[in-house]
């Protein structure tokens, strides 16, 4: 979404009156400062913004974007920052009702209250006014007749002004020998030659994902060209014919759609002739595009990564098999990156496309996350032991880092993958994704993510991922645009499918929107747990016991060793009462994933109610021991959730000082990260001010949490969750859970609709 940007400090509207008063209470613009009965309210300069701005649309629906574009501009905020300032203002105003600034959920907020304006500009304001829009105007005009002339000189050259600097775009190559079976060595040669020029850090390269994209295309060199932000175009063919291969490739000028050079290269048919053709070819595009060479470059595209021809088909074949992300697929790139392992055993890619996807496996298929990261570092290990400058190594390694909790190690990881290889675009995509889902940096992420979607801008996977760095920064109308163009590049990507769903329910609090989108991701990539369990949990949320029985049992079926399968089948039983076996399940999470903040909350809550603080804390302790072992411990988006998990228990221990240390931490730490969304804080500003009695703030958080839109597992949090234990039998609470539970049943209502009439992927048959 393009935001205009506004002045920070002032009123963004252009009304003639400054000061506005409403009930008791009188706005001034021109002091800053708001009073009731003459005395001053204070009000944080950024809500004293944004009340000035709905005070001057009294009575209108000001949206949360409308407000983030007048009040942030172009500063990477979440929508957590409009809800901060939101609560100021009502806590200024006296409006714990909620009545004088009226939310309308998911949608915006209104000014209600009556609102009298007075005190019209002076002369001299006017006259000021006029000349500060007299220049603003010229100035208009004058960006106006530039925007005009750069136009024209675009215009003229047919390729934008940003792709002016050297940039390549390497189309999918023709295979042109007899076999078609040769297809996947042609894609795959192509793909190798593009990893060489990538090499080349002055020059930006598009990646293969999009380039495949323009196989028999019938568009003109320039049209490619402004689509994909490059200056030069290189086609190519590849003729293999017995022991010997032919490599003929051309590099035009996108800009004049002529050619700079054509070569043709023959050779014998050996891993070792098709590389020094690839090395020949970076080089003379390096030569024809006037980059400067460095020796650490021209060292890398020198060396040569195998000399087994069967092992670099195997390769090739690993790769594509890779990209695809499906479960049957990951499955093969393993046994193709095996093989070419096993055909040479020096092979440093392949342990590299091992590392990769074993942990996509983990992932995508729920493989055991040990096992997987286990058997990536040996991968990793070796390649680096190989060929310690392969950027795509320290790329892997960096992603096991982050698996490992070493966030420091993982960052300079890398930066030296980048260093490697500057146009690595997973390299890129996987550092912005870490940066804004682990290390909470939305700026940096956001960079590093455009960066990726600049070099490879039609992977469905990388613009996924940059959705996902949307999404965690709160940013969540522009996420679904995003996750629905990955769609539009591949309409059969399933994970795309799933997040949507994941925007409707963990964002928008729509549990009906968010299943159609489930069902379908299921319905693509059905080896996976993981769409089952999110059924699972949606059906169970929306009061549907059947089906939810019926998608976490599949989930147990397809991912029986896997933490989210069994936490969901744990809440299926305590929705039942069944507390034992949700126990069980709890235990064996547990053992799963030592980290798990969901079971150690459970199986925290069994032992509280039983008197067990003891056994409470060793748990914790042994799962999160910086928390209680550390004198400064830090809070961040890996254990905040503990953290107040553990004070609950600490306050039962005689450990009151290290519980508020941890409270104060974990409240400091989420008021930097959206309430909503699959990172997002949901309640634990309510199980903050629950925990330390103070039942007015809990309560209101909750409020706000709900008219923002926040459904997910409100059952087991408002039912069982012992952190809101002091809140619980208040009124005002139990109005807002029979609130939710009439959404819910509204939802499930629809959702049953949909089956019934077809809009809906059909109910399993056992459930009919």
């Amino acid at each position: 979404m393009t935001r205009t940007t506004m002045p920070a400090n002032k009123s963004t509207s252009s009304a003639t009156h400054r000061t506005y008063s409403f009930g008791e209470f009188t706005l001034d613009l021109d002091r800053g400062a708001l009073l009731k009965a003459g005395a001053d309210i204070k009000l944080r300069p950024k809500s004293f913004e944004m009340l000035s701005y709905l005070v001057e649309r009294h009575g209108l629906l000001v949206a949360k974007n409308e407000l983030l574009d007048a009040l942030w501009g172009r500063t990477v905020v979440s929508e957590d920052a409009v809800n901060q300032c939101v609560t100021d203002i009502r806590r200024a105003i006296d409006d714990q009702s909620q009545t004088k600034l009226r939310t309308i959920p998911r949608r915006g907020y209104i000014f209600h209250l009556p609102v009298t304006a007075s005190d019209p500009p002076s002369r001299t304001m006017f006259a000021s006014r006029w000349l500060r829009w007299g220049l603003v105007t010229a100035l208009v005009l004058v960006l106006g007749v530039a925007t005009i002339l750069l136009g024209l000189r675009d215009r003229a050259v047919k390729v934008p002004a940003a792709t002016a600097m050297q940039s390549i775009a390497v189309l999918p190559f023709a295979n042109r020998s007899a076999n078609e079976e040769d297809v996947f060595f042609v894609d795959g040669l192509h793909d190798d030659l593009l990893t060489y020029i990538s090499k080349i850090g002055s020059i930006k390269t598009i990646s293969r994902t999009s380039v495949m994209q323009y196989r028999d295309t019938n568009k003109t060199i320039p049209q490619i060209a402004e689509e994909l932000g490059v200056a030069t175009i290189m086609e190519g063919g590849v003729q293999r014919a017995g022991d010997t291969i032919r490599i003929n490739v051309e590099l035009i000028d996108a800009t004049t759609d002529e050619h700079l050079w054509a070569e043709i290269y023959d050779r014998q048919l050996t891993a070792a002739g098709i590389f020094a053709i690839q090395s020949e070819i970076a080089t003379a595009v390096a030569e024809a595009l006037r980059a400067t060479l460095s020796l650490d470059e021209r060292q890398r595209l020198a060396t040569i990564p195998t000399e087994n021809l069967p092992a670099l088909e195997a390769y090739f074949l690993g790769k594509q098999s890779m990209e695809k992300r499906t479960t049957v697929a990951l499955a093969e790139a393993v046994d193709y990156f095996d093989e070419a392992a096993a055909l040479d055993a020096d092979f440093a890619l392949a342990y590299v496309g091992l590392a990769d996807t074993y942990r996509l496996q983990a992932g995508y298929a729920g493989f055991p996350s040990d096992e997987m990261d286990a058997k990536g570092q040996t991968a990793v290990d070796r390649a680096l032991q190989l060929n310690p400058l392969l950027g795509e190594a320290h790329t892997s390694l960096a992603n096991l880092k982050i698996r490992s909790g070493d966030y420091e190690g993982a960052e300079a990881a890398f930066k030296r993958a980048l260093e490697l290889n500057p146009n690595y675009a997973p390299a890129y995509q996987w550092f912005g994704k870490f940066l804004g889902s682990r290390v909470r940096r939305p700026a940096d992420a956001l960079a590093l993510s455009r960066k990726a979607v600049a070099l490879d801008p039609l992977s469905p996977i990388i613009r996924n991922d940059y959705a996902e760095v949307l999404d965690a920064a709160g940013r969540f109308d522009d996420a679904l645009a995003q996750y629905k163009k990955a769609i539009e590049i591949d309409s059969a990507f399933a994970v795309a499918h799933s997040w949507i769903g994941s925007i409707y329910w963990y964002a928008r609090g729509r549990g009906d929107e968010a299943i159609p989108w489930y069902k379908k991701s299921f319905s693509l990539d059905p080896g996976t747990p993981s769409n089952p369990y999110r059924l699972g949990r949606v059906y169970l949320d929306l009061g549907d016991e059947r089906q939810a029985q019926y998608w976490i049992d599949r989930s147990m079926e397809l991912g029986p060793e896997r933490g989210s399968p069994n936490l969901y089948m744990a809440r299926l039983h305590l929705y039942r009462d069944e507390k034992n076996r949700a126990l069980e399940y709890m235990r064996k999470v547990l053992m799963i994933n030592a980290r798990s903040y969901t079971s150690l909350a459970h199986l925290r809550d069994h032992d509280l109610k039983a008197g067990r603080y003891a056994e409470a804390r060793a748990r914790y302790e042994q799962s999160y021991p910086a928390l209680l072992n550390e004198d400064e411990p830090r809070i961040d988006g890996s254990n905040y959730r503990a953290a107040i998990g553990l004070a609950l228990v600490l306050s039962n221990t005689n450990e009151q000082v290290r519980a508020d240390m941890l409270l104060d931490r974990s409240l400091t730490f989420i008021h930097t990260i959206p309430r909503l969304g699959r990172r997002g804080y949901r309640l634990s500003d309510v199980q903050i001010y629950a925990q330390r009695g103070k039942k007015e703030e809990a309560l209101a958080a909750l409020r706000q949490a709900i008219d923002q839109g926040w459904r997910t597992s409100w059952w087991y949090y408002l039912e069982h969750d012992l952190n809101l234990e002091s809140i619980r039998h208040e009124p005002e609470f139990q109005a807002m859970v029979k609130e939710i539970e009439a959404d819910m049943a509204e939802q499930l209502a629809r959702v049953r609709e949909w089956e019934a009439n077809g809009e809906l992927l059909p109910t399993p048959e056992s459930l009919e």
